[in-house]
């Protein structure tokens, strides 16, 4: 018998669990709590530890109503969000686990992770998304590398599925046959190299297979570059909507922008007024930030297969002018730069409103 309610899972990662145990506020899992109760869903939280796949149970999360987290066995859930990174070995128990689930359950995001090498291919079948993208390469051979060095003025080697911009290497011409290297993880920068030895350096940084992509010209104040992070989900209604907007300010002359690299974030109001776009040219430039996004999104999707939620990386390089840089399937929710409670549970609150859509529509 079908429940009145749809019962949704959020599979997380076991720190997420041993800090809410510590006592510790997550919002990842807080906000979502306070969301699923005003849209009227049931939600818990597990870890693939609290998956028994032998004896098809699983085990979930849940905060009690004096505020504390306790573990039982729940049902299996009717929509799904995978917000951990699974391994990708077909025996793996994440991607068995996934299997079980998605034998019954809808899910929020039916991809796992979104490549850089996958974006830019989706983004680049449509006319109207091309003009937002830098040139990118899946690197095969050393030839890639050499042919984008004599196009462009400096190179950016990023892993495929790499996260929170490490290890990704920017190379640049030097002339009279030598190199420059630089790290993003580290910061570590050689001079001089020959082409043979950059491309050892860029092999073994990258840790796996990677794409080499022109380094944009990206708007800078006193050598700090702009990132914008934009969040786009669905409604109860199955469309795309605007969900949150922020801006990552870098670190004096490092060219990835990241918190993992120290980057500050501000709300975007905040962070436009950095770079000196304040006042109606800030509201315009936030406008034309969401219409890059959602057009994106859009395009995403029907490349790519449906999606529920996407977090877009975007720069505003010189001109004023915006660039797609990536696309995340699970966007951290976590640590935002607003205080106003309204704001931070806007995502969380989409995602409930669509997983009852997606409960609907079974």
């Amino acid at each position: 018998m079908r429940s009145q309610r749809p019962v949704v899972g959020i599979l997380v990662w076991s720190t997420h669990i041993r800090r809410t145990l510590r006592g510790e506020y997550v919002p990842r899992m807080e906000l979502a709590v306070d969301a699923a109760k005003s849209v009227g869903v049931e939600l818990y939280f597990f870890r693939l530890s609290d998956v028994d796949l032998q004896d098809d149970r699983i085990h979930g999360w849940t905060r009690n109503q004096n505020g504390k987290w306790e573990r039982s066995e729940m049902p299996w859930p009717d929509v799904v969000h995978l917000a951990t990174l699974l391994s990708k070995k077909k025996n793996s128990k994440g991607q068995r686990v996934k299997r079980r689930i998605f034998r019954q359950a809808k899910a929020i995001n039916s991809l796992d992770v979104l490549g850089k090498w996958e974006v830019h291919w989706a983004l680049s079948k449509f006319k109207d998304t091309q003009e937002f993208i830098p040139e990118t390469r899946l690197y095969e051979n050393a030839s890639d590398l050499a042919s984008m060095l004599k196009k462009h003025w400096s190179v950016l080697a990023k892993p495929r599925y790499g996260f929170g911009a490490q290890n990704i290497s920017r190379v640049w011409n030097m002339g009279s046959g030598l190199f420059g290297w630089e790290d993003s993880s580290t910061g570590e920068k050689l001079t001089e190299l020959r082409f043979d030895e950059l491309v050892g350096k860029v092999l073994k940084n990258a840790q796996g297979r990677f794409v080499v992509q022109e380094e944009l010209r990206i708007l800078e104040v006193e050598q700090k570059r702009n990132k914008v992070r934009v969040i786009m989900s669905k409604d109860g209604r199955g469309s795309w909507r605007h969900a949150l907007s922020y801006a990552f300010i870098g670190h004096p002359g490092q060219f990835a922008v990241s918190r993992h690299q120290g980057a500050t974030q501000l709300p975007l109001p905040k962070g436009l007024s950095v770079f000196g776009i304040k006042g109606l040219s800030a509201w315009f430039m936030a406008a034309r930030l969401v219409r890059v996004a959602m057009l994106t999104v859009r395009r995403l999707e029907q490349a790519l297969g449906p999606m529920g939620e996407i977090g877009l990386d975007l720069a505003i390089g010189e001109g004023r002018k915006v660039w797609v840089i990536e696309a995340n399937a699970r966007p951290n929710k976590n640590d935002l730069p607003f205080s106003d409670q309204r704001t931070v549970i806007r995502p969380f609150l989409l995602m409930m409103q669509y997983a009852l859509f997606l409960w609907k529509s079974q």
